[in-house]
């Protein structure tokens, strides 16, 4: 990867975990911002915060409700290679403007640590200093491995003194595979990554900064960024409608067993994946897609065809799988369901290959799937004649219609 490639990663993650929940450690200096508090004592118990909120759920909802954020981002990157030695510093002010989709999940462990998956950001970048403006999505939880970590676990608060009263740090450590997930290069590690967030004892959000050595071959490249926030913006905030859902915790954990139900009316269609949420439901991170693929173009396959076709992908893990497809007598020649199949089409090598029977009585085909690609019910004997040897079938129907 070329310097310039992980100096824009590097900045990137930097500025996901500014803004994403302020994780990151710092001892930068207050940059005197009395405004925008959010009420609360952060050292009060866990049971004692309202609504059971905690500290970085304040923290998180304090960006969501600022107008807009400036922030000075300081950057030293320590380049250690085997013809190469330097150290680079940069500093940049930015004004960041938040939105966010519904929270992952904010949790308490019963020792007091702090669990967090994050939300997707759209950031909007207004830039100083020779940025260039851009307007993205981000999102740290698409680059976790869920089998790895699927949080952050913030360990605090630690008292620190600070001119201006009492301030508190929480410190993560343990998230390598957090930055290790924004390099595409299985050879590219990441060690030693750390975050840690600030926050005055009126929750104020203060400064925060993240640290990673970055490895790629003979290559070893230390960073750190201190970020200090400043001119939070007061705004009036209107909760989502997921938000009271959110604080009840009704919304699966990570870890919990769900079972995802996609539907698709217009092709008469189910999709049921169950396993973990983090895994499976559409709220988290890579889930499982079902959409409409209409009919076949070839008049041969067409004339097989009995049910819409369908396209799946399934997420990497998931417990099971279970697909459903309804079908109308119409669109069975000569009224044989006794041919009828549950077929899977693997569009990359051109097979067909039959997983399922169907149900007469209910006029479904229903069968376990482990593997993406696309799905419809199809009337073997017209597919054998009219696709395989090329000759005219006997019994004909017409196709469905698939919207």
């Amino acid at each position: 990867m070329c310097a310039g490639c992980w100096r824009t990663i590097g900045l990137c993650l930097c500025l996901v975990l500014a803004g994403c929940a302020g994780f990151a450690p710092s001892d930068a200096d207050d940059p005197g911002n009395e405004t925008g508090s959010i009420a609360g004592d952060p050292t009060a118990p866990y049971d004692a915060l309202p609504d059971g909120e905690t500290v970085v759920e304040r923290h998180r909802d304090r960006l969501r409700s600022a107008g807009s954020v400036t922030i000075d981002v300081e950057s030293q990157f320590r380049v250690i290679g085997p013809d190469d030695e330097r150290i680079e510093r940069t500093n940049r002010t930015a004004e960041l403007d938040y939105t966010t989709s519904p929270p992952r999940r904010l949790v308490v462990d019963g020792d007091g640590t702090e669990r967090w998956l994050g939300p997707e950001r759209n950031l909007t970048k207004r830039s100083f200093g020779g940025y260039s403006r851009t307007t993205g999505s981000i999102d740290l939880v698409d680059g976790l491995d869920p089998d790895t970590i699927d949080f952050l676990a913030f360990d605090g608060p630690t008292e620190i003194d600070r001119d201006g009263g009492p301030h508190y740090r929480y410190r993560a450590t343990g998230i390598d595979p957090a930055f290790e997930g924004a390099f595409e290069d299985d050879s590219e590690t990441v060690e030693n990554a750390s975050a840690t967030l600030v926050l005055r004892s009126d929750g104020t959000v203060v400064s925060a900064t993240e640290s990673f050595v970055f490895v790629d071959g003979d290559t070893r490249v230390e960073q750190s960024r201190s970020v200090r926030y400043a001119n939070v913006g007061e705004t009036d905030v209107t909760r989502p409608d997921w938000y009271e859902e959110a604080l009840a915790e009704t919304d699966p954990l990570p870890h919990e067993t769900v079972t995802e139900t996609l539907e698709i009316p217009e092709s008469n269609a189910t999709l049921a994946v169950t396993g973990e949420a983090g895994d499976v439901a559409s709220d988290y991170g890579p889930h499982p897609t079902f959409d409409p693929a209409g009919t076949f173009s070839a008049d041969e396959l067409a004339a097989a065809q009995v049910s819409c076709l369908v396209q799946v992908y399934l997420p990497e893990s998931y417990d099971r799988a279970e697909l459903t497809l309804e079908y109308a007598d119409e669109h069975v020649p000569g009224g044989d369901e006794d041919g009828l199949a549950l077929t899977h089409y693997d569009a990359r090598s051109g097979s067909f290959t039959t997983i399922g029977d169907v149900d007469p009585a209910t006029n479904t085909a229903t069968a376990s799937i482990d593997r993406d690609g696309y799905y419809f019910v199809v009337h073997e004997p017209t597919y054998e004649t009219a696709f395989v040897s090329g000759d005219e079938p006997s019994e004909t129907a017409p196709p469905p219609t698939c919207g």
